[in-house]
């Protein structure tokens, strides 16, 4: 969520930083965070994926305005690919030591390391921002039979666990 305060919040003449996020802990699924449209302006001019994420997400709970419309459109002009290769190879190499080196690991974290290595994978190939939708990226492994087999059946047993309703927060 982008948010913008009142007129007065930006003109004060303090010195002072000033609290722009909004954090809300996780409540029924649901994960809601905001930026305040002057830091969301640095995480984008920075390609933070965070950001880059949240404005290619097909999810969208209420749109206002044409803050990330414009973003999209601006998107291919000020995305670092370098920058979303550096998170995605950091991002899969602590999920893989914090996850898939225990002696139990839970399905859900294989997708934690693997989303990550196929993002840096798109981004080496098109010099574009990955897609956060999983399945978009499975087609860099065409011709990689045996993983992607693997991978399906992942899925598989992924969507089973959830509709038997054993979703984890973990």
């Amino acid at each position: 969520m982008i948010y913008a305060r009142p007129e007065d919040w930006y003109l004060a003449v303090d010195l002072e930083e000033k609290r722009d996020v909004l954090e809300y802990g996780i409540t029924d699924d649901i994960d809601l965070n905001g930026w305040d449209v002057r830091k969301a302006l640095r995480l984008f001019w920075r390609s933070n994926p965070a950001f880059v994420e949240w404005i290619q997400s097909p999810i969208q709970h209420m749109v206002s305005g044409g803050f990330a419309e414009a973003a999209r459109r601006l998107l291919p002009s000020i995305y670092s690919p370098e920058s979303g290769i550096n998170h995605y190879r950091g991002m899969a190499k602590t999920n893989y030591r914090g996850y898939l080196r225990a002696d139990v690991v839970p399905l859900k974290k294989y997708f934690y390391v693997l989303r990550p290595l196929l993002s840096v994978r798109w981004i080496e190939k098109y010099g574009s921002p990955a897609p956060i939708e999983f399945e978009r990226l499975l087609h860099l492994l065409e011709g990689q039979s045996d993983l992607l087999h693997d991978i399906d059946v992942l899925l598989l047993k992924k969507r089973e666990s959830c509709e038997m309703g054993y979703r984890s927060r973990s």
